[in-house]
């Protein structure tokens, strides 16, 4: 879903996304808060119902 994102596609080779025991955790960066809000409503998209950690830095300008 990341890759296919309109906004978020573009840093999918910045983003990890990783299963630990039962989370999903997204760890990386992005550029700013606005595209970091928008992982974990896309990640629900797909069809996740688990529990969803976002770990994912804002690069300083």
């Amino acid at each position: 879903m990341i890759r296919v994102h309109e906004r978020l596609g573009a840093y999918a080779a910045r983003l990890q996304v990783t299963v630990e025991n039962t989370a999903i955790i997204l760890r990386g960066t992005l550029p700013n808060q606005e595209l970091r809000s928008e992982l974990v409503p896309t990640i629900r998209r797909a069809g996740v119902l688990w529990q969803v950690k976002n770990r994912v830095d804002v690069a300083a300008s």
